[in-house]
C-alpha cells in the first residue's frame, strides 16, 4: 500500500520532471531560433560581402579604363609617328584587359583609296607586327565596319570583340580584340559584358589617337601640292 504522503511526493516529483522537460524544450526552441537567426545574418553578410567585392571589382576596372584613357590622351599630345601610336594603343588595350599575354589585338584600317580593310597592326603574346596586308579580314571586323556598331562573339573560354573606329563621323577602321575568359558561366558572362562596355568607351579615344597623324598631316601639308603650309 502507498501512503498518502508518498503519493504526494510522487506527484510533486512528476510535476517537477514535467516542468524540467518543459524548460528543456523551451531552451531547445530558443536555441534553434537563435541558430536560424545567426544563419540568416551570416547569409546576409555573405551576400553583402559578395556585393561589395563586385563593386570593388567594378571600381577597379573603371580606374584602369580611366588610366588607359589618360595614357591615350598623352599619346595624342606627344606623338605623331603613326607606328608609335599604333604600338602604344595596342599595349594600352592589352593593359585594359588585364595585361594577359594570351590576348590578341589587331587594328584594321580602310585603305587610302577607300578600298577594303587592311591589317595595320597586331599584338599577340606581347609581340607587335605591322602592315600584314595579306591577312584575311575577320568576319566580325567586317560586320562591325558595315553596321557601325560593336559586335561580340562569346565562346566557352573566349571573348571576341570588334569595335568600329570613328572620327569626324566617319568609320575609318576596326579594333578587334580576342581574349580568354576564366571562371564559371556566370563570371564569364559578367566579365565579357564588362570588357565589352569598357572597350566600347575606350575605342572612341583609340580612334582619336590613330587619327592624330592624319590630322597633323592636314595641318602642316597642303593636300594638293604636298608642300608644307605657311603655318608649318
Amino acid at each position: 500500500t502507498v501512503t498518502p504522503g508518498f503519493g504526494r511526493v510522487l506527484a510533486a516529483a512528476a510535476l517537477a520532471c514535467a516542468a524540467y522537460a518543459a524548460v528543456i524544450v523551451l531552451l531547445a526552441f530558443m536555441a534553434e531560433r537563435g541558430r536560424r537567426r545567426v544563419r540568416r545574418e551570416a547569409d546576409d553578410l555573405r551576400l553583402r560581402e559578395s556585393d561589395l567585392l563586385r563593386q570593388m571589382s567594378d571600381l577597379r576596372s573603371r580606374v584602369d579604363m580611366l588610366s588607359a584613357v589618360r595614357e591615350v590622351c598623352l599619346i595624342v599630345n606627344q606623338d605623331v609617328e603613326f607606328r608609335v601610336i599604333l604600338e602604344k594603343v595596342l599595349g594600352l588595350t592589352a593593359d585594359l584587359l588585364g595585361g594577359r599575354g594570351s590576348a590578341e589585338i589587331s587594328i584594321w584600317l580602310r585603305a587610302e583609296d577607300g578600298g577594303p580593310l587592311v591589317a595595320r597592326a597586331r599584338r599577340t603574346g606581347g609581340e607587335v607586327s605591322f602592315d600584314a596586308d595579306d591577312a584575311p579580314v575577320p568576319a566580325l571586323a567586317l560586320s562591325a565596319f558595315e553596321h557601325g556598331r560593336l559586335i561580340t562573339a562569346t565562346g566557352d573560354t573566349e571573348l571576341e570583340v570588334a569595335l568600329p573606329l570613328v572620327a569626324d563621323r566617319e568609320i575609318f577602321g576596326v579594333l578587334v580584340v580576342r581574349t580568354t575568359l576564366e571562371g564559371d558561366r556566370e563570371e564569364k558572362a559578367e566579365r565579357a559584358q564588362r570588357a565589352a562596355a569598357h572597350l566600347e568607351e575606350f575605342s572612341k579615344f583609340v580612334a582619336l589617337a590613330i587619327k592624330t597623324p592624319d590630322l597633323y598631316t592636314r595641318a602642316v601639308e597642303d593636300s594638293l601640292t604636298k608642300l608644307s603650309t605657311k603655318r608649318h
